[in-house]
């Protein structure tokens, strides 16, 4: 996504947030954030797949910077999971 100002042109990328899945015997699942830049992933956060799978959701329909994704999992974890 590009926005033009009268000053200069400022390009913002755009992240994807995906599901993961361990493949480990413990079952669990994640989520992964991908830029044209880098791509961040966070594997184990908890066994609820339908709960992670609206959490993915939710970064994506807010279009989240994955800057604050370490904030959004602590947050999860801290006031859903308890």
């Amino acid at each position: 996504m590009i926005y033009v100002n009268f000053f200069h042109i400022v390009r913002i990328d755009m992240s994807c947030y995906k599901l993961t899945e361990n493949e480990e015997e413990t079952p669990g699942y994640g989520i992964e954030a991908v830029t044209d830049d880098m791509t961040v992933r966070c594997d184990g956060v908890t066994t609820d797949k339908t709960a992670m799978i609206k959490l993915v959701a939710l970064c994506n329909d807010s279009e989240l910077e994955i800057c604050h994704l370490d904030d959004i999992l602590e947050d999860y974890l801290t006031d859903f999971c308890i």
